[in-house]
């Protein structure tokens, strides 16, 4: 089991990796070579994209990992249909787009033609995610990591090349276009060839039945993709594309560290759902471990990013830019809640509780809204990053509170609360006791002090375990014997 999260979160990682730092390469180079304006620009069509993309996969990305890590038969079927659906959906939203924009011209020219001609990448992300899906499913995730690579290179080299030889935005344009559609196409390709295609055959009912299941995760995508690119949208309402800038150098670091949480989440979901099926006390073993490593991994990092904004930002962008400093050091605790939000998410996806999740980002996303547009006005890219830390925690206090009361009293405050002191306990030595020092020092410093206080307190706890009676041991060893199992509740 092991082995198989490991490998399944490695390769995702690499894919995701290739991916993000190909856009966010590109990113630099554009700051570098046309300023922070154009920078907003691409981060605004970026984001429109990404945005879309999250209505376009109506869930069913999800539902097809649950469903053939637990059955591979299903395969070909589910695939097939999915791949129709997508084909027809994705470049209808990107037409939407285009001639909304076009007609309505809310930018400027070039800003208005940027994300018309890069909505395209709707098509091509869609049906890569799709393919994507298939392989994670089969816990066979290496192929897409390669292509992911190989196109995440094409793309660099490309916009290189373009950017040096005097090209603007429009190119770069046709560039994410061009490398989106060529890597869906070898996606799909790979992921299609395990399948049994001569018994492929369309099913109107299974159709309206997964559209139906996929439903609830359409609002949740779009609160997701919501919660990450709404604030540049509305800081150009307010601010000029230097604005939306500022927030997108930031973003980029804070979505490049958000890559860790999807390696995370792609290896364990698949192999949790087979776990919910065949093996429910390992199922509830494997959910607490994830919470202690989570927790105890990316708390720290919320420190660090506040403590190294500075030097991060200029070392990246190669100029002082004190809003995007700002907004890094406001965005930093959205970091924590990627890792701390992933155990309960993928739990309440395996217990069909979509609807309910899309209850919990509503209230996060308008939340998050309210925020920004309380404060844009006066604090620009810097409040988005502070809505967002906001809203991002409201979400992971409502989903703990549900799943500690509806589904599974593992009570997950045992497994933060020790990272949490270690954390500031940290924070004291990092920014109280040494704030002269060099930012490295006191970055290396802090781990040092984080990591000695978070093992003496696992050492304190497991000592003041051993002598408690029976009766007091935690809840979830004995609910993890009795935690039911899919055929019990089938017959529920």
């Amino acid at each position: 089991m092991r082995r198989s999260i490991l490998s399944n979160a490695f390769f995702s990682l690499v894919s995701d990796v290739a991916s993000r730092l190909a856009t966010a390469l590109v990113l630099i180079a554009i700051v570098r070579r046309l300023g922070e304006s154009a920078s907003g620009v691409y981060t605004l069509g970026t984001n429109y994209v990404l945005l879309l993309s999250a209505l376009a996969s109506w869930g069913l990305d999800q539902l097809l990992i649950r469903d053939v890590a637990r059955d591979r038969g299903l395969a070909t079927k589910h695939f097939g249909h999915f791949l129709l659906f997508r084909l027809v959906l994705s470049p209808f939203l990107w037409l939407v787009l285009a001639t909304a924009l076009l007609w309505a011209r809310p930018y400027q020219p070039l800003t208005n033609w940027f994300i018309a001609i890069a909505g395209a990448t709707i098509v091509g992300n869609s049906l890569s995610n799709l393919g994507q899906a298939l392989l994670i499913a089969y816990e066979r995730v290496w192929p897409a990591s390669l292509i992911s690579a190989v196109g995440g290179v094409l793309l660099v080299t490309g916009g290189m090349i373009a950017l040096s030889s005097g090209a603007g935005m429009i190119s770069i344009a046709l560039m994410l276009v061009a490398t989106s559609l060529l890597q869906a196409t070898a996606v799909c390709i790979v992921a299609g060839r395990s399948l049994q295609w001569h018994h492929f055959r369309l099913d109107g009912p299974f159709v309206r039945r997964e559209l139906r299941a996929g439903l609830p995760f359409v609002p949740i995508l779009v609160f997701i993709a919501l919660e990450t690119q709404v604030g540049s949208i509305l800081l150009s309402f307010f601010h000029s594309e230097a604005a939306v800038g500022h927030y997108g150098m930031a973003n980029v670091i804070v979505t490049a560290l958000a890559m860790l949480s999807q390696a995370a989440r792609i290896g364990i979901f698949p192999v949790m759902a087979r776990l919910r099926q065949t093996d429910p006390s390992e199922f509830v073993r494997l959910y607490e471990r994830s919470w202690r490593t989570f927790a105890a991994g990316s708390l720290p990092v919320v420190i660090l990013l506040i403590l190294l904004a500075e030097p991060i930002i200029r070392l990246l962008y190669g100029r002082p830019s004190p809003e995007a400093v700002t907004t890094l050091q406001c965005l930093a605790p959205a970091v924590c809640f990627y890792f701390l939000n992933l155990p309960n998410s993928r739990l309440m996806i395996l217990e069909q509780r979509q609807g309910v999740m899309a209850r919990w980002y509503a209230v996060s996303t308008a939340l998050h809204i309210a925020l920004a547009l309380l404060l844009i006005p006066a604090y620009a890219a810097p409040a988005v990053g502070a809505a967002r830390s906001i809203s991002m925690g409201v979400l992971f206090l409502q989903s703990c509170a549900y799943v500690e009361r509806r589904i599974l009293a593992s009570r997950p405050w045992r497994f933060v609360w020790r990272p949490a002191v270690a954390c500031g306990v940290m924070a004291f030595v990092v920014f109280v006791v040494t704030p002269t020092w060099s930012p490295f020092v006191r970055a290396a410093s802090g781990l040092v002090v984080y990591g000695l206080v978070l093992a003496l307190l696992t050492a304190l706890s497991r000592k003041g375990s051993m002598h408690k009676p029976p009766g007091e041991l935690p809840a979830t060893r004995e609910i993890s014997a009795a935690y039911p199992t899919l055929e019990n509740d089938r017959e529920q």
